[in-house]
């Protein structure tokens, strides 16, 4: 049976949950009438189209709540001996596997040397992994720490960082 026929039931399908990519579906019912793909094929790659959309929904939404400076990616960054950063460290750093383990990171450097590019890129990385993640410099951290300890309202700003 042509998936078109089927038309009306995948609407009332994909309607029951949350806004359905149109553009994905018009593109694939567009494909479908050039190459006959089965019902099961269709369904099938309507689904995975759904399913890459709300991830890059869901990712974008991430970075945008991370309050990112710059979009950044691991595999720009200069890894250099005299930086202190190995091609290794940077590879490790991409499977995100201190995540999983529950280890922090830290880079410690001066200006210029990469803290907050690599911060960043793992940030956008672990974004793309659905992880909620937040970008906050070390400078506004602490002038926003020494504020709230003047007004007596430390464990308020904790709260605060931890829960945006």
């Amino acid at each position: 049976q042509h998936p078109m026929r089927n038309l009306p039931k995948i609407q009332g399908i994909l309607a029951l949950k949350e806004k359905f990519s149109v553009e994905a579906l018009e593109c694939r019912v567009a494909e479908d009438m050039k190459s006959s793909l089965g019902y099961r094929d269709f369904m099938n790659l309507l689904l995975e189209d759904e399913h890459l959309y709300r991830a890059n929904r869901r990712s974008e939404s991430l970075r945008k709540k991370a309050a990112f400076k710059d979009k950044v990616l691991l595999a720009h960054f200069d890894a250099d001996p005299k930086r202190g950063v190995s091609k290794l460290m940077i590879k490790e750093l991409q499977t995100l596997s201190f995540l999983r383990s529950f280890e922090n990171i830290i880079f410690i450097g001066g200006t210029g040397v990469g803290n907050s590019f690599l911060a960043q890129a793992i940030g956008h990385a672990s974004c793309l992994s659905g992880n909620e993640t937040r970008f906050i410099q070390v400078n506004y951290l602490f002038e926003q720490f020494k504020a709230a300890e003047k007004a007596g309202q430390v464990l308020v700003f904790f709260k605060k960082v931890i829960s945006s």
